[in-house]
């Protein structure tokens, strides 16, 4: 009996000092979120210096997150509240990203050695899933689907910024367990690093993605366009010019879940300046391009330009509303980055922060436990071509 009560007296005495360890815990909290919008509102009014009736609004907006902070918060939900906040203001989605994020990383190195690896990941709810995969990449020769869930890697909850510690080191591989679908047991693998760099993987996938589909009898021109910097104008022109030599009816450009970067030579590429394009077929044949809320900054702008000069017919989903060029602003306590939009000069191309383009044929971009398909590019193929299939 006695020991009995000591051990509910060692335990009682146990759960205060944990109540109290996370009162502490939750104050430190509130306290550093609370300088963190602090150092935020006042990159924002500076954004918005120009503009008197933002300035208002953001300052009620401001009011409202210091509320929401002082009743208590995580850092998740500080993140997303912040973020959806700035959203009328012409801040794309990802306007704040935490020091844990792989967006934050690829920010602060200028350097993406996950891209290296040969891969882009899309983050679903909780958990992180392969979007896209070069062939004869590390991650493909891992093994890695498009639609695999990642779960770990090296025993640690699985986050994309993990695999940047590998950069070239072929001697440093990383265990990664993924789920390919729920009804199956999960799956390791190990991924080997290669020695390239991203810019050369990003243009391998350029490259290797110029592939010529054919349905109903009809030729599909398709080609992915992760990124728009002027380092990768010549493989897309190369890829053009391979392409057209196949004659096709249709074509194809895959905007989806972009990279930054927005070279005025792409616009020369596909006949949008006074210049004819690379190839023309860009003229003659009908254009249709895959969007989803990846779709952003250059390929937003490619696609709208695209659409207006060409005709181009936009199918899957919303863009992310976010066309123009940004830059990350890393807060001092170095817990978040702010990606400030960078305006174009005044013009009339009609292009407005904040405000997604519509597809003309709105489709889900599926993408959880897909088995390596690609749902949306099938759909599309088959609506292109009239297809009953």
């Amino acid at each position: 009996m006695q020991r009995t009560q000591s051990f509910r007296s060692l335990m009682l005495c146990f759960g205060c000092i944990w109540s109290l360890s996370m009162n502490a815990a939750d104050a430190a909290t509130k306290v550093a979120l609370q300088e963190d919008l602090s150092e935020i509102s006042g990159l924002v009014l500076q954004f918005a210096a120009q503009k008197p009736s933002e300035q208002q609004l953001w300052s009620q907006s401001y009011e409202k997150l210091k509320q929401f902070v002082s009743s208590g918060t995580s850092v998740d939900a500080f993140q997303l509240a912040v973020t959806q906040s700035l959203r009328p203001f012409g801040f794309g989605p990802h306007a704040l990203v935490q020091s844990s994020d792989d967006l934050y990383w690829q920010a602060k190195n200028q350097d993406s050695s996950v891209l290296s690896l040969g891969g882009r990941f899309r983050r679903i709810g909780r958990y992180w899933y392969a979007e896209t995969l070069t062939p004869g990449s590390a991650l493909a020769k891992a093994g890695l689907m498009r639609g695999d869930q990642l779960l770990t890697s090296n025993d640690q909850p699985f986050r994309p910024y993990q695999l940047a510690g590998l950069k070239h080191d072929i001697h440093r591989p990383a265990t990664v367990v993924i789920q390919r679908d729920p009804t199956e047991p999960k799956r390791q693998l190990k991924i080997v690093p290669l020695n390239q760099s991203w810019h050369e993987k990003i243009s391998t996938e350029i490259s290797q993605s110029a592939t010529i589909f054919e349905e109903s009898g009809k030729k599909v021109a398709y080609l992915s366009l992760p990124s728009l910097d002027a380092t990768y104008l010549a493989p897309t022109k190369a890829a053009l010019i391979r392409l057209d030599q196949a004659n096709p009816d249709f074509w194809l450009l895959d905007l989806r879940s972009g990279l930054s970067g927005r070279a005025a030579g792409f616009l020369s590429l596909f006949g949008l300046t006074s210049q004819q394009p690379a190839v023309a077929s860009l003229n003659s044949k009908p254009i249709y391009i895959l969007t989803n809320q990846g779709t952003i900054e250059g390929q937003e702008w490619l696609a709208w330009f695209l659409r207006k000069e060409k005709g181009a017919q936009l199918v899957g989903e919303p863009t992310a509303g976010h066309p123009f060029e940004s830059r990350y602003m890393f807060l001092k306590s170095d817990r978040f980055a702010l990606k400030l939009p960078i305006p174009d000069p005044p013009n009339n191309s009609g292009l407005v922060q904040g405000k997604p383009l519509q597809p003309d044929h709105i489709m889900k971009d599926t993408l959880v436990y897909s088995r390596g398909i690609d749902e949306l590019r099938a759909r599309t193929l088959v609506l292109m071509t009239g297809s009953k299939s």
